[in-house]
């Protein structure tokens, strides 16, 4: 009884992990995104749901990240997978397979690409990067707890750096089986902080890093009882590896080219996008043309609130500061003479603003209608690199 239970088990299992994984759409540099074609199905499904269950009818059910859609999701794909699991069961008659070999290496190879992934981008500064002009004059107060820890983790190249490598290293680990139970125990340690971190700086991929932190699990269990021992006894102990095994010699040829190709597949999948745009330090890429913030020196404004700053950002936004602190963003183009300002707000009406830049002098003026306040304001290129957030040693020219 207690084995038809584990084959159960791991059947659940096996169909939750396969069906969260390419259900979820994540941005992947060359491999199939399958999440993006999957997701609206069942995101059809949580309609549903969220009629049965008297959802918020504001609440958003696409299949992103913490999203309540992907809480119902979750909630579909448990019954799929139990329903699934019986059936397969029934059919197979609770005989065991070689497919628990397969699937344990799967996952090893899945948690192996996400960690290259998220560890590779924290080294170049992709993940962590330095945080926005706009950020940087926002008040401490009006930040929220996720972008501040980003903002502050984005401060430091070294430590950056340092929290990519000890995700790489457990990566590497997983992709051998020898060091497969070692990756697995670090990888674990890994996630258990970024989950904590997730939760407690409420950053939105807290459902995700658990899914990842569940990987792990599955990666150790067969050594469950042999860490136990080794923990608790201090006794030495001999790592059980789920072996696939080969009928040949061309089989056990096959295996292993089709293994160096799928880890030369994550390397290129974890690294390929960082060669394309030959950016490995994020913090010394080149910026925009005008990035930065600029700090109003005259001000013509005919309403009450008038400009303090204004900001543009790398990602062609162009945000005003108000004297109250509020902030509002727009789209930004530049037109062709390279004198005008395209703004472009979130109901789609646009604005034109003539500029003029001297970059000489630092200086930048403004001049139009921005909705029906009449815009006519000088301002001055803030020195970033001079603020203390960036203490003494900063020495990258934004």
């Amino acid at each position: 009884m207690l084995n038809k239970f584990k084959i159960i088990g791991f059947r659940f299992t096996f169909i939750f992990v396969i069906g969260f994984i390419i259900v979820l759409p994540f941005p992947f540099y060359i491999l199939p995104d399958f999440g993006k074609y999957m997701s609206p199905f069942f995101e059809s499904i949580n309609e549903l749901w969220a009629n049965f269950i008297q959802v918020d009818e504001n609440a958003f059910l696409r299949i992103i990240s913490d999203s309540t859609g992907l809480y119902l999701h979750g909630i579909t794909l448990s019954f799929i997978s139990f329903l699934g699991a019986i059936i397969w069961s029934v059919i197979s008659k609770f005989k065991a397979s070689r497919l628990s070999a397969w699937f344990h290496k799967g996952v090893a190879y899945y948690l192996a690409l996400i960690l290259f992934k998220y560890g590779f981008d924290k080294v170049f500064k992709h993940q962590f990067y330095l945080p926005e002009p706009n950020t940087l004059f926002t008040p401490l107060g009006q930040l929220s707890p996720d972008i501040l820890f980003w903002s502050s983790m984005g401060s430091s190249y070294e430590y950056s750096i340092f929290s990519g490598l000890i995700e790489i290293l457990p990566a590497l680990l997983l992709v051998f089986k020898k060091t497969r139970l070692l990756g697995g125990v670090i990888a674990m340690g890994v996630l258990v902080n970024v989950v904590m971190i997730n939760f407690g700086f409420n950053i939105s991929v807290k459902i995700y890093s658990l899914f990842l932190l569940f990987l792990t699990l599955i990666i150790i269990r067969p050594n469950l009882k042999q860490l136990f021992s080794f923990f608790l006894s201090n006794q030495q102990v001999n790592q059980q590896v789920k072996e696939v095994k080969f009928k040949s010699k061309n089989q056990l040829l096959v295996y292993a080219i089709t293994k160096s190709f799928i880890i030369g597949l994550i390397l290129f999948e974890a690294l390929g996008g960082y060669f394309e745009v030959s950016n490995f330090n994020d913090d010394k890429y080149p910026r925009p043309y005008m990035h930065g913030a600029y700090t109003v020196s005259q001000n013509n404004m005919e309403n009450e609130n008038g400009i303090k700053r204004v900001f543009f950002h790398r990602k062609q936004y162009f945000i005003i500061q108000y004297v109250n602190d509020k902030f509002k963003s727009y789209e930004l183009e530049f037109l062709k003479d390279m004198k005008t300002l395209v703004l472009t707000d979130e109901n789609e009406k646009q604005f034109r603003i003539a500029f003029h830049y001297n970059e000489s002098k630092q200086e930048l003026t403004l001049i139009g209608r921005l909705f029906n306040i009449n815009i006519n304001i000088t301002t001055r290129k803030e020195n970033l690199k001079e603020l203390p957030f960036f203490g003494n040693e900063f020495i990258m020219d934004l």
